[in-house]
C-alpha cells in the first residue's frame, strides 16, 4: 500500500536522481526506484474547534480513531521502512563492489611493480649490448652480435621481443588500474549520494513519527 506516495505526491530527490544519473553514465548498478512525498511544514497548534467546524465532530472523531489505528499507522509507515531496508541493502552492495574493486587495485599494482622490475631487467641488457633501453635493438646491432656469439645473439633478440611484450604488458595493466580507480572513486560518490537519499528518508521517518505522536497527544481533547 502506498497511501503516502501517490504518483501526485511523489517525486525523486535530489540525491536519489544523481545518484541514478552517475550509476547509468558509469554502467554502475543502480539505486530503487524510490519516490519520496514532499515534507509538509509543521507550522502552529492544531485549532480543534477550528478542525471540528470544517470537517463536522462526527467525523473528527471517526477519522483521529481512524488515523490512531495501529493498522492505519503500519499502512502509513510501512512504504517508509521498506524504502529504508531497500536503501540499506543497495549500500551494502556498493560496500561489496568497492571492495572487490580495491582487491583487483591492489593486484593491479603489484602486477605493474613485477613488471616494471622486468622491463628494468631486459633493459639493462639492450643497454650493455649497446642500444637505449626504451628502444628496440637496432639490426645491425644484433647481427653484429650473433655474428660474433650465435646464442647471445639469440638471447638478446629474444630479450628484446620480451621487452616489447612487457611494455604491452605495462599500459594494460596501467590502463586497468585506471579503470579501476576511477570506478573506486564513481562508487565512493555514490555512497555519498546514497547516505544522503537514506538521511532524507529519515527525515520522512521522523516526521511521520511526529505527526502520529501529535495525534496521540491531541487524543484527549474535545
Amino acid at each position: 500500500m502506498g497511501l503516502l506516495h501517490s504518483e501526485s505526491l511523489a517525486g525523486p530527490s535530489s540525491a536519489l536522481w544523481e545518484l541514478t544519473q552517475l550509476g547509468q553514465a558509469a554502467g554502475l548498478p543502480l539505486p530503487p526506484a524510490i519516490k519520496l512525498p514532499p515534507l509538509p511544514v509543521l507550522e502552529g497548534d492544531c485549532d480543534m474547534d477550528a478542525l471540528a467546524e470544517q470537517l463536522g465532530q462526527e467525523a473528527l472523531g471517526r477519522l483521529r480513531a481512524e488515523l490512531s489505528s495501529p493498522e492505519m499507522r503500519g499502512l502509513l509507515t510501512g512504504n517508509l521502512a521498506e524504502m529504508q531496508g531497500q536503501l540499506l541493502g543497495y549500500l551494502g552492495n556498493l560496500e561489496h563492489l568497492k571492495r572487490d574493486l580495491l582487491a583487483e587495485a591492489m593486484e593491479a599494482t603489484g602486477t605493474l611493480g613485477a613488471l616494471g622490475q622486468a622491463r628494468e631487467q631486459l633493459g639493462h641488457l639492450r643497454a650493455l649490448a649497446g642500444g637505449v633501453s626504451d628502444l628496440p635493438l637496432a639490426g645491425p646491432v644484433l647481427g653484429a652480435v650473433a655474428a660474433a656469439c650465435p646464442a647471445v645473439g639469440g638471447l638478446l633478440t629474444y630479450a628484446d621481443s620480451a621487452l616489447g611484450e612487457v611494455d604491452g604488458q605495462l599500459t594494460a595493466a596501467q590502463n586497468l588500474l585506471t579503470g579501476t580507480m576511477n570506478t573506486v572513486n564513481q562508487l565512493t560518490d555514490m555512497q555519498g549520494l546514497t547516505q544522503q537519499a537514506l538521511t532524507e528518508l529519515e527525515g520522512h521517518i521522523s516526521l511521520q513519527g511526529t505527526l502520529f505522536d501529535l495525534l496521540e497527544s491531541l487524543g484527549g481533547e474535545r
